[in-house]
């Protein structure tokens, strides 16, 4: 599913908290993507890498509905909707509530 699809179903588009989520979440993924193409040696999946620092706060949406962080509630959200689970563990990870254990989770929690 596309991230903004997902975005969208937990926020309703033209509400002032997605715009807040959406103009955060573009500049974690600017940044995340710019410290990637920093490295191309690495071949890092750039389009996997924005899409997860697009969905990095997905669990802000519910956070205060369920118990937990938003980066535990957004890990799960992002199941889910059926994200990759590298996708899945680096949202969880955004915040240090799981260790870091890829490139990915590191240049999402860095951004």
């Amino acid at each position: 599913m596309n991230p903004l699809e997902i975005i969208q179903t937990c926020y309703h588009p033209e509400s002032r908290a997605y715009e807040i989520l959406i103009t955060h979440s573009r500049s974690v993924a600017d940044k995340a993507v710019a410290i990637a193409e920093t490295h191309p040696e690495m071949e890092l999946d750039i389009p996997f890498i924005r899409e997860a620092a697009l969905l990095h706060d997905i669990g802000k949406a519910v956070d205060h509905e369920v118990e937990g962080s938003h980066a535990i509630i957004g890990r799960d959200l992002a199941r889910k909707y059926g994200e990759a689970e590298e996708i899945v563990y680096a949202i969880g990870a955004h915040h240090g509530d799981q260790l870091p254990k890829s490139v990915l989770d590191v240049l999402v929690q860095s951004a």
